[in-house]
C-alpha cells in the first residue's frame, strides 16, 4: 500500500484586508502538516462501499434464536400477605415453571407456582338446607291450596236451610149452592109435507130433440217456424188480431227488448196470431203488412219466407229483414229498381232512431263473404240502409254493424 505523502507549507493562508481586497501573493503556511491520499486509500479506510471494514462479514440473525431474558418481576412486598398460605408445610408435587435461559445469569431465582387444594366439602351446608326447606314449604302450600280450592268445595255436603212454614190461610165459609132452573126447550117444528114427483110428459113424435151443450176444445199451439239465419235469441210477438197496428207491434218489441241481458245479440221476432178459431205464425206477406212495409210484387217471386230481425249492441238496437233467395240474379235486378223508393218503403224499420234522408239517393257497392252488397249512409254509418244478396240469403239492415253481424251469422249452422 502506498505511503501518504507529507508536504510542509511555507506561507500562511491569505487574509483579507479591511477593504475586502485579497492580498496579491500566495499565503505562507508555517508549521502545518498536509496529508494527501488517494480515493483508493479512502475506500479502504472506510471499509468499502457498504461502510463496513474490509474483512468483516455480516452476521445473519434468525428470529427467536437469541435468548431474551424475561422482564424482572415486581418486588415482593415486605409485609406478610394474610390471604397467602405458607408453602413450607405443603409438599410440591405438580409441575413447576421452567427457568428461561439467561435467568441464572441475571441473578433471578425461578419462582415456583403456589397450588391451593381446597379441603373436602361437607355433604350439606346451611344454604342447601335452607333451599330444601323452602322447596318443601312451596310444595306443601301448593297441595294445600289445591285441596282448599278444588277438592274441599266439591266434597263438602250442601247445607240445608230450613225456612219457617208460613201459617195456613183461613178457610172461607162455604157458599150455599142455589139450583139453576132448566132452560125451556124449543117446540118441535112440524114435518114438511112430501112434495109429489114431477109429471114427465113423453115428447111428441114430431118434437125437436133437445140440444146438448158441448165444451169447445182448446186451440192447438202452432209450431215455431225454423229460423232463416242463425240467431242468438228469439222473441215471439203475440197479436190478438190480424188488424193490429204497427205502433202496437213496435210497443211490444220495445217492452220485450228490455228483458234481453246480452250485450251483443242478433234477434228474430216471429209474429204469432191468436184468433178465435186458430193460432198461427204469420206468413212473409202478412209480416210485411203488419210492419207497414211496401214490397214490390216481383220481390215475392224471388224469395222464400221473410222474418223481422234486430241487432243489439249495448243499449242500441237496429232492425232489418231476412229472406231465402230463390234466384240471385233476378233478385239483384229487382232490388236495383227498388232502390229509388226502398228508403221510404222500409221506413217502419227505423224504430229507435230515425234517419236523415239524403238529397240524392245514391247507393254504393261492395262485397262481403259471398254476398253482393249495396248501401247508403244517412249521414253516419250508425244509421244506414244496407242490403246484401247471396245464392241463399237476402238480408236488409239499418246500420253498418248490423249488416256485418247478420252476414256473419249466415256462416254458422242453424240451431236445432
Amino acid at each position: 500500500m502506498d505511503q501518504p505523502k507529507v508536504a510542509t507549507p511555507t506561507a500562511p493562508a491569505p487574509s483579507l484586508n479591511p477593504q475586502g481586497i485579497p492580498p496579491a501573493g500566495l499565503p505562507v503556511l508555517e508549521n502545518k502538516k498536509i496529508v494527501t491520499h488517494t480515493m483508493k486509500e479512502d475506500i479502504a479506510r472506510i471499509g468499502g462501499v457498504s461502510g463496513a471494514p474490509i474483512g468483516t462479514e455480516e452476521k445473519t440473525v434468525k428470529p427467536f434464536s437469541e435468548n431474551i431474558p424475561p422482564p424482572p418481576l415486581p418486588p415482593t412486598p415486605s409485609g406478610k400477605d394474610v390471604f397467602q398460605e405458607s408453602m413450607e408445610d405443603i409438599p410440591i408435587e405438580r409441575d413447576q415453571p421452567i427457568s428461561f435461559p439467561g435467568a441464572e445469569e441475571a441473578g433471578q431465582a425461578p419462582k415456583q407456582f403456589k397450588i391451593f387444594i381446597p379441603p373436602p366439602k361437607r355433604g350439606f351446608n346451611v344454604v342447601t338446607i335452607v333451599l330444601i326447606s323452602v322447596l318443601v314449604l312451596l310444595i306443601a302450600g301448593g297441595g294445600f291450596g289445591y285441596w282448599w280450592f278444588f277438592i274441599k268445595p266439591a266434597g263438602a255436603p250442601a247445607e240445608t236451610i230450613t225456612e219457617p212454614t208460613p201459617p195456613a190461610p183461613p178457610v172461607p165459609e162455604p157458599i150455599p149452592i142455589i139450583p139453576t132452573p132448566p132452560a125451556p126447550q124449543p117446540e118441535p117444528e112440524p114435518e114438511p109435507e112430501p112434495i109429489p114427483p114431477p109429471v114427465i110428459t113423453p115428447p111428441m113424435a114430431t118434437s125437436t130433440p133437445p140440444v146438448i151443450a158441448t165444451s169447445t176444445p182448446p186451440i192447438a199451439e202452432p209450431t215455431l217456424p225454423q229460423a232463416i239465419i242463425n240467431v242468438d235469441q228469439t222473441i215471439v210477438l203475440e197479436l190478438a188480431s190480424s188488424t193490429t197496428t204497427t205502433a202496437e207491434i213496435v210497443k211490444q218489441i220495445k217492452e220485450k227488448n228490455a228483458k234481453i241481458t246480452s250485450y251483443k245479440a242478433v234477434i228474430r221476432y216471429p209474429i204469432k196470431l191468436t184468433l178465435a178459431k186458430e193460432k198461427k205464425y204469420t206468413s212473409a206477406q202478412e209480416t210485411a203488412d203488419l210492419m207497414g212495409l211496401k214490397v214490390p210484387a216481383d220481390f215475392w217471386k224471388n224469395i222464400d219466407g221473410l222474418e223481422l230481425i234486430g241487432y243489439k249492441n249495448g243499449g242500441v238496437l237496429r232492425y232489418g229483414l231476412t229472406a231465402r233467395t230463390i234466384n240471385k240474379e233476378a233478385l239483384k235486378q229487382v232490388s236495383e229498381k227498388w232502390q229509388t223508393t226502398m228508403l221510404d218503403d222500409l221506413n217502419s224499420l227505423y224504430i229507435d232512431k230515425a234517419y236523415v234522408k239524403p238529397a240524392v239517393i245514391t247507393f254504393s257497392e261492395n262485397s262481403y263473404l259471398d254476398f253482393y252488397k249495396r248501401y247508403i249512409n244517412m249521414p253516419m254509418p250508425d244509421v244506414s240502409l244496407d242490403y246484401a244478396i247471396s245464392d241463399k240469403y237476402f238480408v236488409v239492415a239499418t246500420s253498418k254493424e248490423m249488416i256485418y253481424a247478420a252476414l256473419d251469422k249466415t256462416q254458422t249452422a242453424l240451431a236445432k
